[in-house]
């Protein structure tokens, strides 16, 4: 395993970006969409998986894969971060298949880091 990776995820380009190998387990990302909040909570970092919530899930929370980003238009995926004026992409299991679920575009993403020995994505 390489260096501990650091979990600042600012960077001055104007859009709010979330590298995705940053998050660590525990930690609670906050989407905000153009029509609704979502939380992920991440159970998983090195598969990004966690748990999702909130939105067009109501009060449903569901086991998921998150995918990374989408661009407005859906022609410029990004599997490596989160970033306002983008899509959230998420994978939802359900028993029988895998279902994609696309956010309209972020407008504000947040972390809120967790407490549960700090593992990385890796």
């Amino acid at each position: 395993m390489g260096p501990a990776k650091s979990c600042d995820n600012s960077k001055n380009t104007g859009a709010k970006v979330i590298a995705l190998d940053q998050l660590c387990k525990g930690d609670k990302v906050s989407v905000e969409t153009r029509r609704s909040t979502y939380q992920f909570s991440v159970s998983d970092p090195s598969r990004r998986r966690g748990t999702l919530s909130g939105g067009a899930l109501g009060n449903q929370v569901l086991d998921v894969f998150l995918s990374g980003t989408m661009s407005e238009d859906t022609t410029d995926p990004d599997p490596s971060e989160l970033k306002t004026g983008a899509r959230a992409l998420f994978l939802i299991e359900l028993e029988h298949h895998v279902q994609l679920m696309i956010t309209s575009t972020i407008t504000d993403v947040e972390v809120v880091r967790g407490h549960l020995g700090g593992e990385r994505a890796a």
